[in-house]
C-alpha cells in the first residue's frame, strides 16, 4: 500500500541522499535517484545540489512510500502525468533570468521563455514580474520527466489584447473607482479592462469620465494605462 507523508527536510548525505524526519515517525533516507525528476546539474561550494538546497532552506517535503522505498520522484511524477497540453494553471514565480521566469507549480519546476511573456518587446523579464509572485500560465510542452515544463504568460491573454502593443494612445472609460487599491477601473473595450493608479493621475475622476491614455503593461487581466487627458 502507497504511503503519502509530509516531512521536514534536515541534511544532505553524500554518500546516502536527503535524510528527513517524518514527525512520529523518526528519520528516514530519500536515495539520491527518488529525490527528483530533474538531474542534479548545479551544486554548492560544499557538493549539495541546488534542488536539494532550495529543499533544505523551504523545509518541507512530500514523500511516497512505494516497494519500501521513501520517494519524492514518485510524486513529482504524479504532478508531472496530471499536467495536460494547453492546460491553464496558477503557478509562483520561483526566481527571474534574462531569457525567461522559472515557476513552481506543486512540486514541478515550470520555464516560460522571455518571448512568452508579452505580445510586446519586453527588454528584461523583471519589468514586468517579481519573486514570489502568483500568475496564471498556459502549459505549451511537456518535453519529458527530465527537463522543464514549457509554458507560456502571454497564451492566457484575451486575444483582443494582441492589437495593442507598449505605447499605444487609447480612448478609455471610467467604470469604477477602488479607493482602497488606489485605482480606476477602465473600460478599454467592452471585452477588455484597464486600470489606472489613482496616484499616477494628476486629477479627480469619476464614474463616466473618459480618458485618453497610453499602454504601459499588458497583463493577462488587462492593460495598466498611463493618463495623458481627459476628454
Amino acid at each position: 500500500m502507497n504511503e503519502i507523508h509530509n516531512g521536514i527536510a534536515e541534511r544532505w548525505n553524500q554518500e546516502k541522499g536527503l535524510i528527513v524526519r517524518i514527525p512520529e515517525k523518526g528519520f528516514i533516507t530519500i536515495p539520491k535517484t527518488e529525490i527528483s525528476l530533474y538531474p542534479f546539474d548545479k551544486v554548492d561550494k560544499f557538493g549539495i545540489p541546488l534542488e536539494v538546497k532550495s529543499l533544505l532552506r523551504r523545509n518541507i517535503v512530500f514523500l511516497k512510500k512505494e516497494n519500501g522505498v521513501y520517494s519524492r520522484k514518485a510524486i513529482m511524477r504524479e504532478d508531472f502525468n496530471s499536467l495536460n497540453i494547453d492546460q491553464i494553471v496558477e503557478a509562483k514565480i520561483s526566481s527571474i533570468a534574462n531569457i525567461g521566469i522559472f515557476l513552481r507549480y506543486k512540486t514541478l519546476i515550470m520555464f516560460c521563455p522571455i518571448s512568452e511573456i508579452s505580445n510586446s518587446f519586453v527588454k528584461t523579464p523583471d519589468e514586468c514580474f517579481y519573486k514570489g509572485q502568483s500568475i496564471n500560465v498556459k502549459v505549451l510542452s511537456k518535453p519529458d520527466e527530465n527537463r522543464y515544463v514549457i509554458v507560456s504568460y502571454k497564451a492566457t491573454f484575451n486575444p483582443d489584447m494582441f492589437r495593442f502593443s507598449i505605447g499605444d494612445t487609447l480612448v478609455c472609460k471610467v467604470t469604477n473607482v477602488n479607493e482602497s487599491i488606489e485605482a480606476y477601473f477602465l473600460e478599454v473595450t467592452p471585452a477588455i479592462n484597464g486600470i489606472l493608479n489613482i496616484n499616477d493621475c494628476p486629477i479627480t475622476l469619476k464614474y463616466g469620465d473618459r480618458i485618453i491614455g497610453i499602454v504601459r503593461k499588458i497583463t493577462s487581466k488587462g492593460i495598466k494605462i498611463s493618463f495623458q487627458q481627459k476628454i
